[in-house]
Formats: structure tokens, C-alpha cells, sequence
């Protein structure tokens, strides 16, 4: 059977995700069982190795996402998937899964460049065992995309250009006592722009710090505090530095085997700086933040889940502080019959400019993608995936179709 995590990676597009869940603590030890129970098809000593390559063309009918004028162009994306697995010592696991590629402009608009996705359990993390019940990890979170994969309010209207986003953490989580858990993560996050030094302004790094204690209140029931901390400086000038503090409570209820239920409800501040004047955007931001999420494995072979979230973000668009977003996510994969896979994913984002002329827009966001395993080392797909920006500024509409083949060697 095809590995979990290439699906995984064929779908890596059809969903994107808001700044704050990388700068948050999370739990590694579902990541470590995963990792621990992937197949992999090379064996050197006890290090464990799997490559997968992977070729995609995919046309695109509004390259620059513009209302009138609209450029198309066709892209070929080669890649080479790597999975790494040693486990160093029964107490010591060392985890690689890296996609690293290249798209190449075939034909019309594009922009052409390496590109690099990494896994849900991160692209490089070191886990060791602590104890009987710690875990301490040096987990790291490295993409490289074209901005026009990002459905975002902090994105550059009808620019085209990559941007590299790297978050290296470390964190130690502790299972003490039957009653309670607890961990806390400390990192940095930096944003990059790539190919186009007219946006060099965007380009920041964020030192954080965050943690969280859980009771259980039962076997299938936790609640308890978290707490974050955000420092955000801009390297170079045009944007304005801010310091961001986030506390509140989270609550965790498996309501079945196959339901989860996640909820979070906080207080959130951010205190900008104000070097660079920003008229009609407040330097200093106190709201309240939540965020939903529900997943569902309604059979054997079809899983889904949905998500809502209400918060503020700091921005990289000139003469704008930050961000509020609204944000619904769906996605739901069906696993057909052993050969055919089908996933669909959904994103709607209501993004407002915090700032004078600020722009409010809505996105729409709906992609339908079909796997064929052919066998036990190849499998292909095809995907469609249509956007729509309902703004007060620019509105835009953009259909992207792909097909590819992913070959196990």
C-alpha cells in the first residue's frame, strides 16, 4: 500500500495555515508514534530511508491574481521526496521528510525556482525520551512556496515571488502523574523573500515562547491554561516592531474513538512600536481570540475535519500593524476502495487591514484533488483547485489545474 505520509504530501496545498500554530506548543507525542509506525523501503544498520520522486504540471489562469488582465501560464514541478528514520537509541529518535523541488516555467507566466514542503510532524526533529514520562524535542519547520500558494491578508496584491519560512523550536513536554500534563516551547521563526528585493521589507523574525498545563478531568476530557509570547522584528526599515502576549484556556474533549474536539479561548495584546507612522492602524491591540476544531473518522476509510479561529495577526504590508482574521477550515479524505483516493479540501478567510485605507477582503478557497495508486510504487492524481477574493480594493477569481506522478524507488 501507498505510504500515508506521500498522500499527505501530494495534498500539502490544500490547506494553509495562520502564523500562530507554528509559534505554540503542541504536543510530539502523536508525531512520535506516527514516525515510529511509518514503513519505510531501505535499511542501512538501524537507520531507515525512503525516496520518493515526484513530477507535476499544473496550468494556472490568473497568475497574478489580478480583476482585469488576467496572464496564465504552465509549471512543471520535479521534486524529490526524502524520509530519514534512525532511531539512535531506544530513548534517542532522529526524524528527516524534506520535499525538495524545483518548478520550471513551461509556458506563459510564472515564477520558476526551488521549492521546499515539509511533513505535519516537521521537516527535521530530534525526540528524546526523559525519564518515564518527559520528552524533549528540537523540532524545525522549513518551506520555501511561491506567495501565490498562500491564502493569507498578509500577502502582497499581484506580486509574484517565493518566500522562505523556517521554525526552529525546542520543547519538553512531561506526563507527571495520571492527573495532569504539561509542556512549554521556545523558538524563532523567520520569513524571507526570495527572488524580488522590492519586498525586502516583509522579511522578520519572530522570537516566541509558549506553554500549557492540561488536567484531566477525565479519561476523555482535559482543560487547563496556555500562555504565548511573540517578539516580532523587522530586519529591514518600512514596518513597525511589536511585542504580542496571548493567554487563555484550552479544552480537550474525545467524545468517541473517532471524534476529537478541540477549543481555545484567550485574551490577546499586541504593542507595536510606532517608528514608522501607520495612519489610522491603533499601535497597541487588546481582543479576545478563539479557535474550534473538530475531527471525525466517520469510517475505516473516510476521516474529515473542520476548523473556525477569530485573531489578530502581524503584518508585513506597509503602513499596516496587523491584521483581524476570520478563518473556516474543511477538509474530508475518502479512501474509495484500496486504489483510488479522494480529498477536498475548504478554507474561507475574511482578512481586515488594521490601518487607513485598509483593504477587507473575503477568500474562497475550494480544491478537489482524485489519487489513482496503480501499485504498490507509483500512483498518480489530478487536482482542481479555484479561488475567489471579494475585496473593497481588488477582486479576483483563478482556477489552477494539475496532474502528477509520485514513484516510490
Amino acid at each position: 500500500m501507498i505510504h500515508k505520509w506521500v498522500l499527505a504530501l501530494l495534498a500539502g496545498a490544500m490547506t494553509a495555515g495562520l502564523a500562530h500554530a507554528q509559534t505554540e506548543y503542541n504536543t510530539r507525542r502523536d508525531d512520535i508514534d506516527e514516525i515510529r509506525n511509518r514503513h519505510y523501503n531501505i535499511l542501512i544498520g538501524d537507520m531507515q530511508l525512503d525516496f520518493v520522486g515526484r513530477v507535476s504540471v499544473t496550468y494556472d489562469d490568473n497568475v497574478y491574481r489580478v480583476e482585469d488582465g488576467e496572464e496564465d501560464g504552465v509549471t512543471g514541478r520535479y521534486s524529490l521526496d526524502t524520509g530519514l528514520f534512525w532511531p539512535i537509541s531506544p530513548d534517542m529518535l532522529l526524524d528527516l521528510r524534506i520535499d525538495l523541488g524545483y518548478v520550471h516555467k513551461l509556458s506563459g507566466e510564472a515564477e520558476e525556482g526551488f521549492s521546499i514542503r515539509a511533513a505535519e510532524t516537521g521537516s527535521f526533529s530530534f525526540d528524546m525520551l526523559v525519564g518515564d514520562n518527559g520528552i524533549l524535542s528540537v523540532v524545525d519547520v522549513l518551506t520555501v512556496r511561491s506567495v501565490s500558494e498562500i491564502i493569507s491578508g498578509d500577502r502582497e496584491t499581484n506580486a509574484n515571488y517565493r518566500e522562505l519560512e523556517n521554525d526552529l523550536g525546542i520543547q519538553y513536554e512531561v506526563d507527571p502523574s495520571p492527573y495532569w500534563v504539561a509542556g512549554a516551547r521556545i523558538g524563532r521563526r523567520d520569513i524571507r523573500v526570495l527572488d524580488d528585493s522590492d519586498y525586502d521589507y516583509r522579511n522578520r523574525v519572530t522570537w516566541y515562547g509558549a506553554g500549557n498545563a492540561d488536567w484531566k478531568l477525565n479519561e476523555a476530557m482535559r482543560l487547563g491554561p496556555y500562555v504565548a509570547i511573540r517578539m516580532h522584528e523587522f530586519v529591514e526599515d518600512g514596518n513597525n516592531d511589536s511585542d504580542e502576549y496571548e493567554a487563555g484556556l484550552r479544552w480537550l474533549w474525545a467524545i468517541t474513538d473517532f471524534t476529537t474536539l478541540n477549543v481555545s479561548g484567550g485574551y490577546q495584546v499586541i504593542d507595536v512600536d510606532e517608528e514608522v507612522p501607520t495612519p489610522g492602524s491603533t499601535t497597541k491591540l487588546e481582543e479576545f481570540t478563539g479557535r474550534i476544531g473538530l475531527d471525525n473518522r466517520l469510517t475505516e476509510n473516510f476521516k474529515q475535519g473542520i476548523s473556525v479561529a477569530y485573531e489578530h495577526n502581524v503584518s508585513g504590508l506597509l503602513g499596516v500593524n496587523f491584521t483581524q482574521d476570520i478563518s473556516t477550515r474543511y477538509y474530508a479524505d475518502w479512501s474509495i476502495n484500496p486504489s483510488w483516493v479522494l480529498g477536498y479540501g475548504f478554507q474561507w478567510l475574511n482578512s481586515d487591514e488594521k490601518a487607513e485605507g485598509g483593504e477587507e477582503a473575503d477568500f474562497f478557497d475550494n480544491s478537489l484533488r482524485l489519487t489513482w495508486l496503480l501499485s504498490e510504487q507509483l500512483s498518480t492524481y489530478a487536482e482542481y483547485r479555484r479561488t475567489d477574493k471579494d475585496s473593497n480594493q481588488e477582486s479576483y477569481d483563478r482556477n489552477e489545474m494539475s496532474i502528477g506522478v509520485a514513484y516510490i524507488f
